[in-house]
């Protein structure tokens, strides 16, 4: 854990509502399962972007970021923040859906999503709706980790609660790991 601490001293202070407990989580689950494929739908500013890019980096995986940043502010910061660490990245600014069309051509299409960070608008709609796109992408047994699970976005727990394909694993604050049965 003393690489997540160094990861940690940079992210925390990126703006942003991903906390320490839920960075640690996902150190602690991309380091034991050492996913091949991750995939990040919405990274706002980069908080949670820079502790998936260093352990791309660490465990010599792909680490895909998605995010439309419909403000340029967004994209001018994101792009600052990402630049602070050393990572591997790959950044696609556009929306979900287009970025789901994406993954089904070229060098893509081929292969299975080991692990999706679910972050985008917390709205049951939203989430439901990236859920019926992107887990026929993911392989069996991955890992869906939602960003929000709890009452303050009702929607993303309904969300999530109602997929029958996916099985609980752990609550670290509001970030739910749940793996693809």
């Amino acid at each position: 854990m003393k690489n997540f601490e160094k990861i940690w001293e940079v992210s925390k202070d990126i703006r942003g509502w991903f906390d320490y407990q839920e960075a640690k989580q996902i150190y602690s689950v991309v380091a034991q399962n050492k996913p091949k494929r991750i995939v990040e739908l919405g990274s706002y500013v980069g908080r949670s972007s820079i502790n998936f890019s260093v352990l791309a980096k660490e465990f010599d995986l792909d680490f895909i970021t998605v995010d439309d940043l419909s403000s340029k502010n967004t994209k001018d910061e994101l792009i600052e923040n990402l630049k602070k660490i050393e990572g591997k990245y790959t950044f696609l600014q556009m929306k979900s859906d287009e970025a789901f069309q994406f993954f089904n051509i070229g060098a893509y299409a081929d292969r299975p999503i080991d692990l999706i960070f679910i972050d985008t608008v917390h709205t049951y709609e939203s989430v439901k709706h990236d859920c019926d796109l992107w887990l026929p992408k993911m392989r069996q047994g991955g890992l869906v980790l939602f960003h929000d699970y709890c009452e303050k976005y009702h929607g993303v727990i309904k969300a999530v609660d109602e997929r029958k394909e996916l099985e609980k694993v752990n609550l670290a604050y509001t970030l739910m790991t749940t793996v693809k049965i």
